[in-house]
């Protein structure tokens, strides 16, 4: 049997954009990270209430795009980090998310 307090500290998914030298991460711990590439180092927190499923980045790298188990997805600034909006309307955890191709849609 599984301890659920390491469990929570898996790692969910991982998503890069080599151009803009980030990678983000999403996390049972109910966590998204951005981490930059070169130095290994974690550059902003992102905080759900709930596991974090999915995260991906924009084409950009701008803009960061969260999943989570709670039901909803968000929209965050990649720079400072900060909440944009979120998303709701499926009862239930979210597993995925994406950006459209012209970034300018969410598909959960």
């Amino acid at each position: 049997k599984r301890d659920s307090r390491t469990r929570k500290q898996w790692k969910r998914r991982v998503w890069g954009r080599p151009k803009v030298n980030t990678l983000v991460t999403a996390s049972y711990d109910g966590t998204a990270r951005l981490w930059c590439l070169q130095s290994g180092r974690c550059l902003r927190i992102l905080k759900h209430k709930d596991a974090v499923m999915s995260a991906v980045l924009s084409s950009d790298g701008k803009q960061v795009l969260t999943a989570a188990y709670d039901g909803a997805a968000s929209l965050w600034c990649a720079v400072t980090a900060s909440h944009i909006r979120s998303f709701h309307g499926r009862q239930g955890g979210l597993y995925s998310a994406a950006f459209s191709p012209d970034g300018r849609s969410v598909l959960t």
